[in-house]
């Protein structure tokens, strides 16, 4: 069977009012906090490093398409490969946040795989900031695979020896060492399990995957004392410690965090057949489980934010953008907002992309206005845009030169690791009472409801939405085919009210007043609007100055 043309991808859902993490508290915005995020350096980091096995692939890596760098070190913790190894994690001058992290410590991949080997020692000598970082990039969304040691590593401590020096603690458990090597149980997958949405046929029908070698692993029977944790596989080999016992667990800690898949055994050895599949599966469950997208702020009209903070400033809402990551932003719309403008100014000579969308994220796929030139300012201007939430995202195109070796990739072009600084503001126009009059021979009704409800109409529309009244001031004798004033040169204003029920009134202080009959009222010579209840004046196209003097008829 082609297990790969049965691999399925899933999202759970949920949306959530107010102060996610990255927003301001004060901003009663809704922002979704149910999408991914879906910008990453690469998919994939490879942790083969000291004290870790060396393998020349991951094979289910590869069979996935997936990108990958991989940190693959001798064994021996020479002062060279620890040089470079805590370089790589903990950062250097020209890269302050090391490789798993963008410089407001959000993941730069989507997911970290580390194989067996030797545990403590491993997290020992990456060093504290490093063991830092791992758990950074788990808090913040990426997604984290481990098989044996990589499994250890990755808890509080084990029944055995309780609290080790280089465990990382990214699983708040404690795990059961099992110090037996040269058994090959099968993995029982459990009905329900989500690994099964990978597979069509239950990896065979009969939910075990035969023969997964076991060497000194552990396994999980307290993985109920740690909520977010479910059991993905258990062990069956009869006459063992292990028999029963969960072999593969899962844990994600909220939607902004990244999913966690240990195993005890190793899933990760072949090439072909169901471990292959099993192995597959596993890293696409914690890449679908990667971290959801975060908003940097919620943009008032005619903010401006300073993306400019660096990684040591420790202000990751005002730290600049790494490569090939995307920075989020959102903005609530009023209906009646016109000449809309958001604008990108970039600070350094890169390459960044402006991207719009209504009610979801702005990635690339899903943005549904973009600026994608290299200039350095860019802007998408609209007269107008649809009420409710809008999404900015502000995407570094631009990464780092990379020349593979054996050991480890060797970067160039090194500035964007420390971030692009930028600015981003939106801006639109709510005009109030006073800041305009009506265009001499407008259609009063047509301008009454494009005012209201922010629509052009067809004329002659029978009902006039929400207004209340229009109050005018009269600047001739006489106006021709709708509201004549009977006396000369009438300085007294003109009321037009609407009930809420279809009924258009119009009424003056003056003498006398007549309309037409129809709800067509062409309005001429009025020069200047005194008042107008019930709603704001928004339009600004096809307006006289409120000063200017309307000409008198003959």
């Amino acid at each position: 069977m082609d297990f790969k043309k049965v691999l399925l991808t899933t999202a759970a859902a949920f949306i959530a009012v107010a102060a996610v993490a990255g927003n301001k508290p004060n901003k009663n915005v809704p922002v979704r906090t149910d999408v991914p995020n879906k910008a990453f350096f690469k998919d994939l980091f490879v942790d083969s490093s000291i004290k870790i096995v060396q393998h020349d692939t991951l094979y289910a890596a590869d069979w996935l398409g997936l990108s990958q760098e991989t940190l693959r070190l001798e064994e021996e913790d020479t002062p060279r490969n620890t040089g470079i190894e805590q370089l790589m994690f903990k950062g250097s001058a020209e890269d302050l946040n090391g490789r798993l992290l963008y410089p407001d410590g959000e993941p730069r991949f989507s997911c970290i795989y580390m194989y067996g080997g030797q545990s403590n020692n491993h997290g020992v000598i990456m060093g504290t900031a490093a063991r830092e970082r791992y758990r950074t990039f788990l808090a913040n969304g990426g997604s984290y695979v481990g098989s044996c040691a990589g499994a250890y590593i990755c808890c509080l401590g084990c029944d055995t020896q309780g609290s080790r020096p280089g465990y990382i603690g990214m699983w708040p458990g404690i795990c059961n060492e099992a110090a037996i090597t040269g058994i090959w149980p099968a993995y029982v997958i459990p009905e329900g399990s989500p690994l099964l949405r990978y597979s069509s046929d239950s990896f065979g029908g009969d939910l075990r995957v035969e023969k997964i070698e076991h060497y000194n692993g552990p396994y999980f029977s307290t993985w109920a004392t740690v909520p977010g944790t479910e059991v993905l596989a258990y062990n069956d080999i009869k006459d063992c410690i292990l028999d029963g016992q969960p072999s593969l667990i899962a844990y994600k800690r909220d939607a902004f965090s990244g999913r966690l898949l240990i195993s005890g055994g190793h899933p990760e050895l072949e090439a072909q057949g169901e471990q292959l599949f099993l192995m597959s599966s596993m890293l696409r469950y914690a890449i679908d489980g990667r971290g959801c997208a975060k908003v940097k702020a919620v943009l008032e009209n005619g903010e401006s934010r300073a993306m400019t903070k660096g990684t040591l400033d420790n202000d990751p809402l005002h730290t600049m953008v790494g490569d090939l990551q995307c920075h989020n932003f959102a903005f609530s719309l009023p209906p009646k907002a016109r000449n809309v403008k958001v604008r990108l100014e970039v600070l350094s000579n890169h390459n960044l992309s402006l991207r719009l969308a209504k009610g979801t994220y702005a990635f690339r796929e899903d943005a549904r206005y973009a600026s994608e030139n290299k200039e350095l300012v860019k802007e998408l201007s609209f007269d107008r845009l649809d009420a409710g939430v809008w999404y900015i995202g502000v995407q570094c195109e631009d990464t780092v030169t990379v020349k593979h070796s054996k050991e480890y990739d060797v970067y160039e072009n090194t500035e964007v690791l420390n971030g692009v600084p930028y600015k981003i503001s939106v801006s639109w126009d709510v005009a109030k009472v006073g800041d305009a009059v009506l265009q001499r021979g407008a259609d009063i009704n047509e301008k009454i409801k494009m005012l209201v409800s922010g629509e052009n109409y067809k004329r002659n529309w029978d009902a006039d939405s929400t207004v209340t009244s229009i109050v005018f001031k009269g600047g001739c004798r006489k106006v021709k085919n709708g509201v004549r004033l009977d006396h000369e040169l009438s300085e007294e204003p003109v009321y037009l009210s609407y009930d809420g029920a279809g009924t258009v009134t119009i009424s003056t202080p003056a003498a006398k007043f007549r309309t037409c009959g129809v709800l067509n009222y062409l309005f001429e010579n009025f020069k200047a609007l005194k008042k107008v209840d019930g709603f704001e004046l928004i339009d600004l196209e096809g307006c006289i100055d409120a000063g200017e003097a309307a000409p008198k008829l003959p």
